[in-house]
């Protein structure tokens, strides 16, 4: 009866945890509003502190913005993997839906998001560091963030969530995905 929509964010040690545990929290709403499982993988490094948040939002009554979820939703929504060799971490940028990528460590470079779209999986992020000049616009990373979602702002989460849905529902998506493959193949040093 469920759809599964994979996702990935598995740079250890550089999210912000506050933007990515809300962010995951409003996908995974938006989706079960839809009768579909959203799971996002993402590193065991960060197991702690993502529990750490989410406990702190319980105690905060936090989950009471969002009619359909609770803390034990999200927390199921998380799968959790230790370092993956490149071949097994393009083929889970292949399998997946979308990645995320709001970093409070700035990339120096930025080739998670360009390996993500290489193997046709688009990336929602803050372009923290170089990741916000690597592509060309509507290429396959799409740059979104509001101060809001770093301080647990349900409505700025659930306005981005939406926004990443319709981007994902979008007939252009597919197109702006191979431009931005193109693009990489053709300005960087690519090994397949």
């Amino acid at each position: 009866d469920h759809q599964l929509v994979l996702a990935h964010a598995v740079q250890p040690n550089k999210a912000s945890i506050p933007a990515f545990v809300g962010i995951v929290a409003s996908l995974v709403s938006k989706f079960k509003e839809l009768n579909k499982v959203f799971k996002v993988f993402t590193s065991s490094v960060d197991f702690n502190e993502i529990n750490d948040e989410l406990s702190y939002l319980s105690s905060l009554n936090w989950f009471d913005d969002f009619f359909n979820i609770g803390v034990q939703d999200v927390r199921d929504s998380f799968i959790y993997t230790d370092r993956l060799p490149q071949s097994d971490l393009h083929r889970l940028f292949s399998m997946s839906s979308l990645g995320l990528c709001y970093n409070e460590v700035p990339e120096s470079f930025g080739m998670y998001v360009l390996e993500s779209i290489l193997n046709g999986c688009p990336i929602f992020s803050n372009g923290s560091g170089n990741m916000r000049y690597s592509l060309p616009a509507s290429h396959g990373h799409y740059i979104k963030e509001n101060h809001g979602i770093y301080i647990r702002n349900t409505i700025d989460l659930k306005i981005l969530a939406s926004e990443i849905m319709t981007k994902l529902g979008s007939l252009s998506l597919g197109l702006e995905i191979s431009r931005g493959q193109e693009f990489i193949q053709s300005n960087y040093n690519v090994r397949i």
